[in-house]
């Protein structure tokens, strides 16, 4: 087991491999040198399940934490591959999670969530089959449910800013064109002309690059 890092060592962090070795039972001979290699890992190990107490990541924040950390990268190689086999990471379930919380808990859009996804390190194609699981009809349901929330803070307000203050707050929520159109039509009682613009466009606006 490692030392515990003195007080000068907490300022500025765990020096890898600063562990002295112990004697052996005899009191001659030290341990071999890979024991500051297994000092060091457990040590990793500890700060790596710590990052993940406090929330799930994905492998890649996961591997920029620990890296920030100065952790070695054949450590935190090790580390991946084994919380990778016992399921600590496992980015797959995480986006499937990511989805669901940001859907029916935050009502963000499929835009917002896949940027979030991508910010956050998963794979695209990880990404695109979590969001299969987010059906249209229940991503309409969720910004209906939003724009009828919003819609009722703007009374006595113009119909064209009403329009336009909906319109941007479903963009910020990372909503498609198609959904924004269907919506307006829905709560403003509009046409749904340009209905068929791409899922991958949010309402014309350009969504933030951090969660707001």
């Amino acid at each position: 087991m490692p030392r515990s890092p003195t007080r000068s060592t907490r300022r500025s962090g765990w020096r890898w491999g600063s562990a002295t070795p112990r004697r052996g039972r005899s009191g001659s001979t030290p341990r071999p040198a890979r024991w500051r290699l297994t000092s060091d890992l457990e040590f990793a190990r500890r700060i790596a399940l710590r990052l993940l107490e406090t929330r799930s990541r994905s492998e890649a924040e996961l591997r920029a934490r620990l890296a920030a950390k100065a952790v070695p990268e054949e450590l935190i190689d090790q580390l991946v591959e084994r919380f990778t086999e016992v399921g600590l990471i496992d980015d797959a379930a995480f986006a499937r999670a990511l989805v669901r919380t940001r859907s029916e808990i935050d009502r963000q859009g499929r835009v917002r969530i896949r940027m979030e996804l991508r910010r956050r390190g998963v794979a695209d194609e990880i990404a695109e089959a979590a969001l299969v699981d987010l059906e249209r009809d229940d991503e309409l349901s969720t910004a209906l449910a939003f724009a009828e929330r919003r819609l009722r803070g703007m009374g006595g307000l113009a119909p064209v800013v009403v329009r336009r203050r909906l319109h941007a707050a479903l963009a910020r929520r990372g909503f498609s064109q198609g959904i924004c159109l269907t919506v307006l039509a829905s709560v403003l009682g509009e046409s749904e002309e340009g209905e068929g613009a791409s899922d991958g466009v949010s309402c014309g606006y350009r969504l933030p690059d951090q969660d707001s």
